[in-house]
């Protein structure tokens, strides 16, 4: 069967409309019978007045020549044919408008950035393929003649890491750059500073990476696994490196933001420096996920001398106009002790450690703005009041970042109920260790920014961030990775689509007929779109008159709750009809749709199936049974997924 849908493209009468991740604001087929096609005579020409566009065009056409073989020429003179890249400063930042014609292709935008989106967009409309590592000699590089408008409705499409609990070298950080400026995700949110590690190096203060980035063992998961002994670390980043990795992210259109924790989740840093601490120590970074009451010392002087100190390093190394502080977390009993912080709340007239930590943010909020940058925290940094000029992080759910927007403050939202990308997947076991919740791919599609937010207060979001914390990540890359990706596609497409034309049947199909290839030829370990075995349908088991199809899926069902079935068409020329379609276990239906719906190449959004159990599938053989009829012939061919949706 395999082989028969592999094959099918053979057969195929149908021009399928580009797999685009994120979907543009417009994209019309202008000629559904011709092709542009990508040709070892391809010459890019760009205006070479315009700053950061010799970096596109040279990113591209490396891309290209790899995957093609092609020599991929650029010139400044603009040619007759070719991919032509073209200034137009009406346009907003970050848009272009990509045309492409029979003989060339033509992109625009304001500046480097939307040109660089509109090649990222010229290149998923070629097979994907051409992000493979090793050249290609068995594709047809052919692109649609289309005309596509577009633009970002948020300006921070963002992912965290967070390599304080598990360090990842400098090779797996542009590795996920890589994955990241795939599908247009512009921002990398750097959590360099945890108890469990320090990561940057701080020349002025070495003691906070020499010291603080050693733990006396591996980390180990919470509550359950012993130590065993084995030293973690030294390991941080050289001020090399980070200018690496920035410059290697720029040149992806990617802003890297930097994370030093504050006044909590402090313990690596007071363990090079025990004096900026209530206690003077001794300490060291936790070697596992227990907890600290011990944070920096709001009331001492030489806490605000050093930590900007810290700052001013980070602020020469990164060009991000915003700096992360954290703020979250911060644990207060030992101020409730100390004679330093009891003296500041007399002295600054505050009476309770909320606002205690609040005027720390706010020292340091304003030592940020007088260099020229702007401070963003965790949503903590409202309790007690929230400083001027301050951005918000919500991730204790969406309220935080609600609060901020009314208050006229900048918000990102990283809702913990939609975007922690450390939660489970999948209801069911995928060999991977999570910290709790479910949070598969659909729910972080559905997810809605303004929901609670009066449309008066909309421009205060900025975006929208998932983000990977570290406690149950063991392997390399490619454990980060599985738990990244997909889930990072639905986040780009929130943060970059308009609203009006989100479509999860389209976003589904797309990712299932050619955007999780193209992350495969990136390099990303990802997880499948479902965790259960996808069952198929091909031209040799359908006919015009309804039979029963049934697919086995074991593994892909655990906890009861609400799944949904897709039949997404990948190539032939007819459509099929779908109806009664049913979900046993051990053979015995628990749950049912009855409706009739189309498995097309068009979006016709009744190609999904809803299908609600009251039982556990745990241990039990899952199959999907339906209905299934060829329109008109029998050239057909695709895929069955079932997935959970939590709601």
């Amino acid at each position: 069967m395999l082989v028969a849908l592999l094959l099918a493209s053979c057969f195929s009468a149908v021009v399928f409309p580009p797999s685009l991740i994120p979907q543009p604001k417009s994209y019309v087929l202008d000629d559904p019978d011709d092709s542009w096609t990508l040709s070892k005579k391809t010459m890019i020409s760009y205006p070479a007045d315009t700053e950061g566009v010799i970096d596109v065009v040279n990113y591209f056409a490396r891309i290209m020549r790899v995957s093609t073989g092609f020599a991929i020429n650029i010139s400044q003179a603009e040619q007759k044919t070719g991919i032509k890249l073209r200034i137009d400063s009406s346009l907003k930042d970050e848009a272009y408008k990509l045309v492409v014609a029979s003989s060339s292709v033509v992109i625009t935008a304001c500046n480097s950035r939307g040109l660089f989106y509109g090649m990222q967009t010229l290149l998923q409309l070629l097979p994907p393929e051409i992000y493979s590592k090793c050249t290609r000699t068995d594709i047809e590089w052919d692109a649609p003649i289309c005309t596509i408008e577009d633009e970002p409705r948020y300006q921070w499409r963002g992912v965290m890491l967070d390599v304080s609990r598990h360090f990842f070298d400098v090779d797996s950080i542009k590795k996920l750059l890589d994955a990241m400026c795939l599908q247009k995700l512009n921002v990398f949110h750097w959590h360099l500073t945890d108890d469990q590690g320090w990561r940057i190096e701080i020349k002025k203060y070495p003691n906070f990476h020499l010291k603080g980035s050693t733990s006396r063992y591996r980390p180990v998961p919470w509550h359950n696994d012993i130590p065993d002994g084995v030293q973690y670390g030294p390991y941080y980043y050289t001020q090399e490196e980070v200018k690496d990795v920035i410059k290697y992210a720029k040149q992806r259109q990617i802003t890297i933001v930097p994370e030093i924790e504050m006044p909590g989740h402090s313990l690596s840093g007071i363990s090079g420096y025990p004096e900026i601490s209530c206690t003077g120590g001794p300490f060291e970074p936790l070697p596992d996920f227990s907890g600290t009451i011990d944070v920096y010392c709001p009331g001492n002087d030489k806490t605000l001398e050093i930590l900007q100190g810290v700052l001013d390093e980070v602020i020469e190394l990164f060009d991000s106009p915003y700096i992360h502080t954290g703020g979250d977390e911060c644990v207060k009993t030992r101020w409730q002790s100390c004679p330093k912080c009891q003296q500041r709340m007399k002295d600054q007239g505050l009476s309770s450690y909320d606002q205690l930590q609040s005027w720390f943010v706010q020292q340091m909020a304003n030592y940020l703005e007088s260099k020229g940058r702007h401070l963003i925290g965790w949503d903590e940094i409202i309790d007690g009041g929230l400083a001027e000029g301050a951005a918000v992080m919500s991730w204790r759910g969406v309220s935080g970042g609600q609060q901020a927007a009314k208050l006229g403050h900048n918000v990102v939202m990283s809702p913990n109920t939609h975007y922690y990308l450390d939660h489970n997947q999948f209801p069911c076991d995928d060999h991977y260790q999570y910290i709790c919740c479910l949070k598969p791919l659909y729910v972080g599609y559905q997810y809605e920014p303004t929901e609670g937010i009066d449309e008066q207060y909309h421009k205060f979001l900025m975006g929208v961030q998932g983000n990977m914390w570290t406690e149950y990540v063991w392997g390399e890359d490619y454990d980060m990775n599985y738990k990244i990706f997909p889930r990072a596609c639905s986040i780009a497409e929130v943060g970059w689509t308009q609203k009006d034309k989100k479509s999860w049947n389209r976003f589904l199909a797309s990712m299932v007929r050619a955007h999780t290839k193209r992350l495969e030829y990136t390099g990303v370990h990802q997880a499948p779109i479902t965790l259960c075995a996808t069952g198929y349908w091909a031209r040799e088991n359908v006919t015009t008159q309804f039979t029963t199809m049934t697919w086995e899926v074991t593994g892909g069902v655990g906890n009861a709750g609400p799944y949904q079935v897709a039949f997404i068409m990948t190539s032939g020329s007819n459509a099929l009809n779908v109806q009664n379609v049913r979900l046993l276990f051990d053979d015995k239906v628990v749950a049912k749709d009855e409706s009739s719906g189309t498995a097309s190449w068009e979006e016709t959004g009744n190609n999904i199936f809803k299908l609600t159990t009251t039982e556990s599938g745990t241990g039990k053989k899952v199959k999907i049974s339906a209905d299934v009829a060829a329109v008109d012939a029998s050239i057909t061919y695709g895929q069955v997924i079932l997935y959970y949706t939590s709601t």
